[in-house]
C-alpha cells in the first residue's frame, strides 16, 4: 500500500506552529537523475548552519533574512517561503529554481523568482530574491560521498503499530523503507512519525492518505520510504548523516481514538474539522452553482470564482471546544499553548484554507484549458466532478 509521507501541503504548515523556522521538504521523482549522486548546499540565513538538498528535490525554507523592496508590496503579495527546486540540467549542471510561496495570511500562490545553473564545485547567489524583499540565498553543488551508516533504530510509543525497517541502502544518502502493520481491530488514519537525525527532529509529520481514507486496515499494513539530507560538507564533496532513529509518537484511529501523544492526535484531529466544516460550505456552493440557470455560460465559471474568494475561512468555533474537550490530555502539558484555543483554531483555519485552495487551483487550470481547448461537460460537468469528490470525502470522515 502506497502512502503519502505528509499531509497535503498547505495542511503541513500546520506543523510549523510546533517549530515555525524548520522547512519542509518533498521529494519529487528523478527520471533524469545523474549518474553522480549530488547535492546542493542551502545558505538560507546569515549565521544559521547552511542546508543540504538532494538533486533532485523541492524543499520550502520559512527561515529567511528580509531586505527593503523599492515599493511596498500588497499583503496578498507577503512572502511566507521560499521555494527551492533542484533537478538535474544538461551538460551535468544542476538547474536551481527559485520561487517564494506569498499570500496575505497563508501559501496562497507560488510566484517564480528566477532559475540558475550551476556545475559541481560552483555556487550561485540568488539576487533576484531581493526585489521580492528576501535576502539572497547561496546555492553551491556539491558531490556526495559514500558514508557508512547502520539502519536506524525503531522507537514505538505505541501498541497497536507494529514497526521494523523492511529496507536500507546505505552509501550515499542513506535511505530505506519502514513498515507499518495494524495490529488493532480498528482502522487507522494516521501515525506520527519523527525521523531523527544528529539527536534532532530533522522531518516530522503524519503518514497518512488524501481525502480522509484510511491508512491501514485491521491486520494491514503501510510502508514509509525515510531518509536524511543533512550532514556536513568536506573538502571533496558532502559527507551524509543518516537517520539514527524513527520514532512513531501516536496512532490516530478511524473513530479519532488514539494511542501515544494526545498533542498529535488533537492536531489531526484539528487538520479534519477543517477539511470538515469547508467541504460542508464548499458543498453548497457547487450544488447553488450548478442547478443555476446559466451555470453553461462562459460567466459561470468567473462568477463562481468570486464567489469562492468571498467565502474566507471562518473558524466554528464549536470545533475548537470539541478539540479541546475530547483531548484533556492537552492540559497536562508544562506549556499554556497546548490549551489554547487560538492554537487550534489557527489549525483548523489552515486546513479549510488549504481545501478551498486546492479548489480554486483546479478552476484556475480549468479556465486555462477550456479556453483553448473546451472540455468535456463544461463547467457544469467540473462542478459534478467536484460535488461527488467532496461528497465521498466528507463521508469519510
Amino acid at each position: 500500500m502506497r502512502t503519502r509521507s505528509l499531509e497535503q501541503f498547505a495542511r503541513v504548515l500546520a506543523l510549523c506552529l510546533l517549530a515555525p523556522r524548520a522547512a519542509s521538504a518533498q521529494a519529487t521523482p528523478a527520471p533524469d537523475a545523474p549518474a553522480q549522486r549530488l547535492a546542493v548546499q542551502v545558505e538560507y540565513f546569515k549565521g544559521a548552519k547552511p542546508a543540504f538538498q538532494p538533486v533532485p528535490r523541492d524543499s520550502w525554507y520559512g527561515h529567511f533574512a528580509t531586505v527593503a523592496t523599492p515599493q511596498p508590496r500588497a499583503a496578498a503579495d507577503t512572502v511566507r517561503a521560499v521555494h527551492v527546486r533542484t533537478r538535474a540540467g544538461e551538460g551535468g549542471r544542476v538547474e536551481v529554481r527559485v520561487g517564494v510561496h506569498v499570500g496575505a495570511r497563508h501559501f496562497d500562490r507560488l510566484e517564480a523568482v528566477a532559475t540558475y545553473h550551476a556545475a559541481v564545485g560552483e555556487t550561485v547567489t540568488a539576487g533576484e530574491l531581493e526585489r521580492v524583499g528576501v535576502a539572497p540565498f547561496v546555492f553551491k553543488v556539491l558531490g556526495v560521498n559514500e558514508t557508512a551508516a547502520a539502519p536506524p533504530s525503531v522507537q514505538n510509543m505505541t501498541q497497536s503499530i507494529e514497526a521494523f525497517i523492511t529496507d536500507f541502502t546505505p552509501g550515499s544518502l542513506p535511505h530505506g523503507k519502514m513498515t507499518l502493520r495494524n495490529l488493532s481491530t480498528k482502522r487507522v488514519r494516521a501515525v506520527y512519525l519523527r525521523q531523527v537525525v544528529e539527536g534532532r527532529n530533522r522531518l516530522q509529520g503524519f503518514v497518512t492518505e488524501r481525502e480522509g481514507k484510511m491508512l491501514i486496515e485491521p491486520g494491514g499494513s503501510a510502508e514509509k520510504v525515510f531518509g536524511a539530507t543533512t550532514g556536513e560538507p568536506s573538502a571533496s564533496g558532502f559527507l551524509p548523516a543518516a537517520v539514527e532513529s524513527l520514532v512513531i509518537d501516536t496512532v490516530v484511529f478511524e473513530d479519532y481514538t488514539f494511542e501515544g501523544e494526545p498533542e498529535r492526535a488533537a492536531m489531526k484531529r484539528a487538520l479534519i474539522e477543517g477539511e470538515r466544516a469547508q467541504l460542508q460550505r464548499l458543498l453548497a456552493l457547487i450544488r447553488q452553482a450548478h442547478n443555476a440557470p446559466a451555470a453553461g455560460a462562459p460567466a459561470a465559471a468567473r462568477a463562481f470564482r468570486g464567489r469562492l474568494l468571498a467565502l474566507g475561512d471562518p473558524v466554528p468555533q464549536a470545533a475548537v471546544a470539541a478539540i479541546l474537550k475530547d483531548y484533556p490530555g492537552l492540559h497536562t502539558y508544562e506549556t499554556a499553548a497546548t490549551s489554547d484555543p487560538s492554537r487550534w483554531g489557527s489549525v483548523v483555519e489552515i486546513s479549510m484554507h488549504g481545501v478551498r485552495r486546492d479548489l480554486l487551483n483546479d478552476l484556475e487550470r480549468f479556465e486555462k484549458v477550456s479556453q483553448s481547448s473546451p472540455q468535456a461537460g463544461g463547467f457544469k460537468g467540473w462542478l459534478k466532478q467536484w460535488q461527488a469528490r467532496y461528497e465521498a470525502w466528507l463521508s469519510r470522515l
